[in-house]
């Protein structure tokens, strides 16, 4: 397959069939209105982006007993939210790998096994239009350390709208063709996620034959 043929096939499957559609959800779609109490839902359409394009901007094709979710869920959060790679004090940073940490096990992790979101994760429309807000706990110093007591909110607008602005500057990249490092390791995921997948079953013959011995013991 053509780089250009792998570009496109990627833009239909993740921007067109995925992150639009998470938008159509939550914000309508001409004269069709948003999905009422989609919210969620679209939260974990979107939550999915994180950890697929820190991979591909990596190039990251180790085998699925190494996959490092969690590690490049955080990667890709921070493709996207590009605030919380740069430029922090380290008291600051305990703060960012908290927000990163949350929303990957609190988030991610059990919106996808049990369709639910950590207590200290709400969605909700932020005042400042921020895509995501830490609320800091008031009161003493012990409770500045107690982390149950912080509160991450997620403006589901914004975020939908930074994941698709950052898909599709990623797409302008990739066809723009300057970086050379970032199509290597694009074409390099893209080959290694669009490969048959690897089953290790015995063959049908193994199977009958195993079939069949078990019934003429019996």
């Amino acid at each position: 397959m053509l780089l250009n043929e792998k570009i496109n096939l990627f833009e239909k499957r993740v921007l067109y069939e995925l992150l639009e559609i998470a938008d159509k959800i939550t914000n309508g779609y001409e004269d069709f209105p948003a999905i009422p109490f989609s919210d969620k839902a679209t939260l974990a359409i979107i939550l999915s982006y994180f950890e697929m394009i820190g991979k591909y901007v990596d190039g990251y094709v180790l085998d699925d007993k190494n996959s490092k979710s969690g590690y490049y869920f955080q990667e890709g959060l921070k493709e996207v939210l590009k605030g919380l790679r740069y430029g922090y004090e380290e008291s600051v940073r305990h703060v960012v790998n908290f927000i990163c940490e949350l929303l990957y096990k609190g988030g991610r992790c059990r919106l996808y096994h049990v369709s639910s979101l950590d207590k200290r994760i709400e969605i909700k429309k932020h005042k400042k239009n921020k895509a995501i807000q830490l609320d800091f706990p008031s009161g003493s110093r012990e409770e500045l350390g107690d982390w149950s007591k912080f509160k991450l909110y997620i403006d589901i607008n914004e975020l939908v709208g930074g994941v698709i602005k950052n898909c599709k500057s990623y797409i302008e990249m990739l066809r723009l063709g300057n970086d050379k490092a970032l199509i290597k390791n694009f074409s390099k995921r893209f080959d290694y996620d669009y490969k048959p997948v690897n089953i290790k079953i015995d063959s049908l013959k193994t199977i009958l034959d195993k079939i069949t011995e078990d019934i003429i013991k019996s």
